[in-house]
């Protein structure tokens, strides 16, 4: 709440306002078949050669995505993107030699600026090495990726992989993740994981819900908090108008913010840590977002907005670190097996932070009150009573083998010195670390 009493009202009260009259970044929509559109008259087959007429009567559905797309429109064939690339699989197919899937370097090919913009993210190298470790990238690339996010990406296999087994991993995270696959040709990334593979639509980018197959549960709630959120509230009625994850993250409502495929640059905080501090880029991304609100709002609404957010920041770090505290005496004093995914007070101590900490810490920056109060700080409040009388049952117990340590000086040198909790951790979590990034001053003008 702000000095003045009035906490999110002139927020909310201002997205009402500001919302009705942002201008659309997202072109009008056609649906067929529950497909989205970005041309309404579609481009006529015969002009597609020999793999349109065809496809049309084998694949309609992926004819009816291509002939309504901004590639067809502007004369791209379909060899174009299928055709041979160095180092990837050829196959085959009716007298023609294709690669069966484009790569991005395909899409670079004419998509320079962005896909480059695209490597210095977090979708890219990073990503991927949250799953798989290192060791599925050249030294050459991850050299690159060391310049935006050296702490990021030098880890192992993910120990929950591991853990669930290779078949929950191919068919739960690295669905995700691997939008930052590396590819045989070189390249990096998997575009269609945004705009859809003959769709190739950046009306399908723009909507949050196709951020949202990846950026919502319990780790990473942003499409449940948008959804709660004004905007989100804005997009049920007047869907044109109300701003979708791209606009904030990577457009803009008009054409004073650059666009961009790095998804980093306007993030200021490392919400997803569990002690989360500025990024060293704090004030660019800072102002950079700042830019984009202030499209929508008003000065007084941007500082109450960031105001809260802040101090929610700040208090959901003093819990988590007095948690921390607690899991790690228990660790210290032998009454936890260290390093180990073998009992509740490990699932605990990593669902606070991962979960219920980032969930508040998103809510506030994102609007959502439900995330920040009951799926949030309510959690946390609730996960630490129960570490708490853990610790209090196992030394009562006597199971603790190492000499006690005072939880208060432990609570004290943890805030001191912000020790992450890798040590800690039952797993070897790959964002555990706050990685450094790091961004080349922004060009004056893109594409």
């Amino acid at each position: 709440m702000s000095a003045n009493g009035t906490g999110w009202m002139p927020l909310v009260v201002s997205l009402g306002v500001g919302l009705a009259v942002a201008a659309a970044i997202v072109g009008t929509t056609r649906q067929e078949g529950g497909v989205a559109h970005d041309i309404e008259e579609p481009v006529d087959v015969e002009a597609l050669g020999r793999c349109g007429q065809c496809h049309a009567r084998e694949t309609p559905g992926v004819i009816d995505q291509f002939t309504h797309s901004t590639h067809a429109q502007e004369g791209v064939t379909c060899m174009d993107c299928h055709q041979e690339r160095e180092g990837i699989e050829t196959v085959e197919h009716h007298d023609f030699e294709i690669i069966l899937n484009p790569t991005a370097g395909s899409c670079a090919e004419c998509h320079a600026t962005e896909y480059e913009q695209f490597l210095r993210s977090r979708h890219a190298v990073p990503s991927m090495t949250a799953v798989l470790g290192s060791e599925v990238f050249t030294e050459e690339q991850l050299e690159h990726a060391r310049q935006y996010h050296p702490d990021a990406i030098d880890r192992g296999v993910n120990g929950l992989q591991e853990f669930e087994g290779p078949f929950a991993a191919e068919s739960g995270c690295i669905q995700c993740h691997s939008i930052g696959e590396p590819r045989d040709d070189g390249s990096i990334g998997d575009c269609t994981q945004c705009h859809g593979n003959h769709a190739s639509s950046v009306e399908l980018a723009n909507t949050s819900t196709t951020c949202g197959s990846c950026h919502m549960g319990p780790d990473h709630s942003q499409l449940e908090i948008w959804n709660e959120s004004p905007h989100g509230v804005m997009a049920q009625v007047n869907p044109e108008h109300a701003p979708t994850c791209s606009t904030c993250h990577m457009s803009g409502t008009g054409d004073s913010p650059r666009m961009t495929h790095d998804v980093t640059e306007r993030l200021s905080m490392y919400l997803f840590s569990p002690v989360s501090e500025p990024r060293p880029g704090f004030q660019r991304g800072l102002d950079a977002m700042q830019e984009v609100c202030a499209e929508c709002h008003g000065p007084t609404q941007i500082e109450t907005l960031y105001e809260n957010s802040m101090g929610t920041v700040e208090n959901t770090n003093r819990m988590v670190t007095e948690a921390r505290a607690v899991y790690q005496g228990m660790v210290d004093d032998g009454c936890l097996t260290d390093g180990g995914w073998d009992e509740p007070a490990d699932f605990i101590w990593f669902n606070l932070w991962h979960h219920q900490g980032r969930t508040s810490k998103h809510g506030a920056f994102m609007g959502g009150a439900d995330y920040v109060q009951w799926h949030g700080n309510y959690e946390i409040i609730h996960a630490a009573a129960e570490l708490n009388e853990i610790d209090h049952e196992l030394r009562a117990s006597g199971r603790c083998s190492n000499i006690e340590q005072n939880i208060e000086q432990n609570i004290e040198q943890n805030i001191e010195q912000n020790v992450q909790p890798n040590a800690l951790d039952p797993l070897t979590h790959p964002l555990q670390e706050a990685p450094v990034e790091t961004h080349p001053p922004a060009e004056e003008e893109n594409e």
